[in-house]
């Protein structure tokens, strides 16, 4: 507490007050669902090729650029600067008053009061702006590999449906020639018995 009721100014917060978060596309989460009607009635080569398709299909569309380090500093910036630049002010608002009430309002002591508060101010921006720029960096960087990771799983899921559907369309043919061949015995036998 500064003499006369004033308040010592705190320092601003460098918590990113939001972080990038990563969200699901519609087309992803669409994509899986109706995954199973989009093959259907595909012959079994038709499903193993696109089983290879989707095993060589790279995941470099589904995987951003990191931001960089100059992006995120500039973000920093924006968000610091007003939040030091009302700091410093408000510190040197009390050290005037400070000064005006002790009759040192304008003397060489206020001043390296002054340039002293402002050089150490500079110094918490420089390290604020350091600090805000790394959590977004970070907070970029695992909202990428969030949406690399449901980029794979989207691949997995379509992966596992066309896998799914082959071994159904196999099991299928198999019951078809399982039948066609009793058929094919019983029609033996009746024309046997004959």
């Amino acid at each position: 507490m500064i003499s006369g009721g004033q308040t010592t100014p705190t320092t601003p917060s460098t918590t990113p007050t939001t972080t990038p978060t990563t969200t699901p596309s519609m087309e992803q989460a669409e994509g899986t669902a109706s995954a199973a009607s989009d093959y259907s009635g595909m012959s079994d080569a038709e499903i193993q090729q696109f089983i290879q398709d989707a095993i060589a299909a790279g995941d470099e569309a589904a995987i951003r650029d990191y931001m960089t380090w100059a992006e995120a500093q500039s973000i920093a910036r924006e968000r610091m600067n007003p939040l030091y630049d009302k700091y410093i002010k408000q510190q040197l608002d009390d050290i005037d008053l400070k000064a005006l009430r002790g009759g040192f309002y304008g003397q060489l002591p206020t001043e390296a009061l002054r340039q002293q508060a402002m050089a150490a101010t500079e110094g918490d921006r420089t390290q604020a702006i350091i600090d805000y720029a790394q959590q977004l960096l970070d907070a970029d960087r695992e909202g990428v590999l969030a949406d690399a990771k449901l980029s794979q799983d989207a691949k997995m899921d379509n992966i596992n449906t066309l896998l799914t559907l082959l071994e159904s369309n196999r099991k299928a043919e198999s019951e078809q020639e399982d039948r066609n061949l009793k058929k094919y015995i019983a029609d033996q036998d009746s024309f046997n018995t004959q």
